[in-house]
């Protein structure tokens, strides 16, 4: 890494500011569902856009059809549902390095029918909107891609229908997702663990206990082949949130041998594949997700209580920068 980057990282580091972030998360509407509520996607999708092409990043949109297709509600049960026609719509904005070799962060935009989602997903939507800021002045080598993905709530089948666009016209070497990553709780036992996960994850589960449950962390969730990244985002995230604000968890399943049968004994595995994260590890790129784990804490998750008063803007601000901060590193600054 050269100094230029550094220095550019230093400024992200402290560029960050809260107050963008809330504005933009104030101004999303919600619910936000091209099935129940398309007037307020179409006025998310008018919003991001705005904010994007105003910070210089080249925009598009990738509108889609799907004919049949097989999902969840959203809402109730969220039991499974087969759905005979949707339409969706993602986003993307571009910044153009010296290469089409590209690093990707992305964040779903649309709410499950009952809540206005300001955690899942606002606040990554918002903080997409304040990294395409960070990094409008940034010269880089690589390439990096905002993307906002629609219908993952109902089945993460947005996603998916970009890959094609993307893998055609960028090499995708990296992603990271983000997914519910606003509210924290630095109370005692607001932090709750899936069955199995203290055999999985000895060392992760010791920390969280010897802090007594304290849900004040990000969690980073990735496969071997994201090790790199992985890597840089948690040093970032410790420089700028301090040693005990994240955790990463290695998806087992990506073990050969293991794998398979990890995924029969622990059913309680699939919640580290329940985002579009999970859409970039079926194509083979190597991707991240990081979240506050949704509904392992709080009670506000897919609920009407999902509001813009529960975000935690500094906690939300200091993630942000760290994203920011690894595309400048992983994406290597044109040298001067």
């Amino acid at each position: 890494m050269t100094i230029p980057a550094v220095s550019h990282i230093q400024r992200i580091r402290t560029g960050a500011r809260s107050e963008r972030l809330r504005d933009v998360l104030q101004s999303l509407p919600g619910p936000r569902s091209r099935i129940h509520f398309p007037d307020a996607m179409e006025a998310a999708d008018k919003l991001l856009i705005e904010e994007w092409n105003e910070a210089g990043w080249v925009t598009s949109a990738h509108p889609f059809h799907l004919e049949q297709a097989d999902g969840i509600q959203d809402f109730d049960t969220f039991a499974p549902a087969s759905y005979e026609g949707l339409d969706g719509v993602n986003l993307v904005a571009v910044k153009k390095g010296c290469t089409d070799e590209a690093i990707l962060i992305g964040a779903h935009h649309d709410t499950v029918r009952d809540s206005p989602g300001a955690c899942d997903n606002g606040a990554g939507l918002a903080a997409l909107t304040e990294i395409a800021r960070l990094l409008a002045h940034v010269p880089l080598r690589k390439t990096v891609i905002l993307a906002a993905f629609d219908l993952e709530e109902i089945g993460v089948l947005g996603s998916p229908q970009l890959l094609p666009w993307l893998t055609t016209h960028y090499q995708v070497d990296s992603a990271v997702i983000l997914e519910s990553i606003g509210f924290v709780d630095d109370r005692p036992s607001t932090q709750s663990i899936p069955s199995g996960f203290g055999l999985l994850f000895p060392r992760q589960t010791l920390r969280i206990r010897l802090r007594r449950r304290r849900a004040d962390w990000t969690a980073a969730i990735y496969r071997g082949s994201a090790r790199p990244v992985v890597e840089t985002l948690r040093r970032e995230i410790r420089a700028i949130a301090g040693p005990n604000s994240v955790l990463t968890l290695r998806d087992p399943l990506d073990r050969p041998l293991v794998g398979k049968l990890l995924r029969r004994l622990l059913p309680s595995l699939k919640n580290l594949t329940r985002s579009d994260h999970a859409a970039f590890w079926a194509a083979g790129i190597p991707a991240v997700q990081l979240t506050d784990t949704a509904n392992f804490r709080g009670s506000h998750y897919h609920r009407e209580t999902d509001t813009v008063d529960t975000i935690d803007f500094e906690h939300l601000r200091r993630i942000t920068a760290a994203v920011a901060a690894t595309v400048v590193t992983l994406a290597v600054e044109v040298p001067s």
